[in-house]
């Protein structure tokens, strides 16, 4: 159904080239993450936290994990 939506429209050439795109900047992401950066670097950033300026059991929107 989406194919067809997107044949009648005239954008089937806009959605090729967007899946194109997307491979492209995740195979450069790839690329990055195992080749472009050191052992060093890549340990350090692994030890980096996830969520910034989180206390121990704090949640994003303000509350702790008990309430």
């Amino acid at each position: 159904m989406f194919k067809e939506v997107l044949r009648s429209a005239g954008l089937v050439g806009f959605a090729e080239i967007g899946l194109v795109l997307f491979v492209f900047a995740f195979a450069m992401i790839l690329m990055l993450a195992f080749f472009g950066m050191s052992k060093q670097t890549r340990r350090e950033v692994s030890m980096l936290p996830l969520a910034d300026g989180l206390g121990e059991g704090e949640l994003p929107d303000g509350t702790s994990e008990g309430a």
